[in-house]
């Protein structure tokens, strides 16, 4: 952050700051801070009111706290992405990222991820340790139809095994 987004507004600093800004004393001010706000390009609004150079906007409406209130009305940076959707020349991806962020973005103009919720079940039962290699070597062995293996109780290998490994 430079000195400048930093130092307090007072009344000299605003009155310097109003001594040199093309912005301040145009006929149009309340026109060209509404659109500021309202995320209109600031190189179309500076052509539009004549005004020589658009950086003059950008230092007007850091002066007057306007930058914030622009970043509070993200919803209307996204209203006009969404309404000119149909005359631009956008990918359909980005109309729907844009329709998806104008519903995470609350009244007050923050971030709200929608609640999500995964739900897995199943209603095979698990396996017993061991049965699904049976069931693999049984399968590759013979056809799926005439296999058939008792997954109730391990071989006695398996238990052995177990065993050794502490699984027991």
């Amino acid at each position: 952050m430079t000195a400048f987004h930093s130092k307090k507004v007072t009344k000299a600093f605003l009155r310097r700051h109003r001594a040199a800004c093309s912005i301040c004393y145009h006929p149009d001010r309340e026109a060209i801070e509404e659109e500021y706000l309202h995320w209109h390009d600031v190189w179309k609004i500076s052509r539009q009111y004549q005004i020589d150079d658009y950086r003059s906007i950008h230092r007007h409406a850091r002066a007057y706290g306007l930058v914030a209130a622009r970043r509070e009305n993200m919803l209307a940076a996204l209203d006009n992405l969404v309404e000119r959707s149909a005359g631009a020349s956008v990918r359909g991806d980005t109309v729907i990222r844009a329709i998806r962020a104008y519903s995470c973005i609350s009244d007050s103009g923050e971030w709200a991820e929608p609640p999500t919720r995964v739900v897995f079940s199943t209603d095979r039962p698990a396996l017993p340790a061991g049965v699904a290699k049976r069931l693999l070597r049984a399968h590759s062995a013979q056809d799926c139809a005439s296999a058939e293996i008792d997954v109730a109780s391990p071989s006695p290998a398996t238990t052995k095994n177990r065993r050794r490994s502490g699984k027991v």
